[in-house]
């Protein structure tokens, strides 16, 4: 695999709901991340971690 580059945010406010998805997200910004996401061929995901965590990865190629 070549390399990556990982973005990730997390807070320790509310945990995400459970069965919570990024793709068909009613927010404006979590459609922006997964689109622009999708088109540098890389991949989100959200999950919960004692608060909200947000990750991207994208190829630096």
């Amino acid at each position: 695999m070549g390399q990556r580059v990982r973005l990730a945010v997390r807070d320790r406010g509310p945990c995400l709901p459970a069965g919570s998805q990024l793709t068909g997200h009613p927010s404006l910004g979590l459609q922006l991340v997964t689109s622009l996401t999708r088109q540098l061929r890389g991949k989100a995901s959200a999950r919960s971690d004692g608060g909200a965590v947000f990750e991207v990865e994208v190829p630096l190629e």
